[in-house]
This record gives structure tokens, C-alpha cells and sequence, in this order.
């Protein structure tokens, strides 16, 4: 098992730039950046949220609105869920 730490700007909010260090373990994600992007998120009152779909070890994201969350989740079938 290899651990990198990397740094990258990797959002920017009415201007605003965010910058993390981002653990790399394999080709596992640092969790953590989602907790972040979720937190600004809520921080600027976005009308978007982060969702997932897991699919076996891998998941899905997306970035939608209640509206778009329930037509998704009504027409595909799939069960989507708030990133929480």
C-alpha cells in the first residue's frame, strides 16, 4: 500500500479558491473532500447538493437540486442518495 499526500486547488466559489491536501492511498479517494465540498456547499446555500450511487466498490456522483433528485431517482429506477 503506497500514501501520497497531493496539493491541488480544486474549487472556487463566487470567486472564492479553495485549496485541500489531498490524501492518495492506491486508487482510493480522500473522503475527506467530499465532507469539504459538501460543508462550502451548505456554507453558500446552494440549491445543489452532492449525491451517490454505490456501485460495488466504485460510486457514482452527481450535483442536483430536490427537483432533479426525485425525477432521477422516479424515472431511472436507480435509488440515489444525499451525500450526507
Amino acid at each position: 500500500m503506497t500514501m501520497k499526500i497531493t496539493n491541488m486547488g480544486f474549487l472556487e466559489i463566487n470567486g472564492d479558491k479553495y485549496k485541500r491536501d489531498l490524501k492518495v492511498e492506491d486508487d482510493y479517494a480522500d473522503t475527506e473532500l467530499f465532507d469539504k465540498i459538501q460543508s462550502l456547499i451548505k456554507q453558500y446555500n446552494k440549491k445543489r447538493r452532492l449525491t451517490y450511487f454505490p456501485e460495488g466498490l466504485s460510486c457514482v456522483f452527481s450535483y442536483l437540486t430536490q427537483e432533479e433528485f426525485n425525477k432521477f431517482n422516479s424515472e431511472s429506477g436507480m435509488k440515489i442518495e444525499w451525500l450526507k
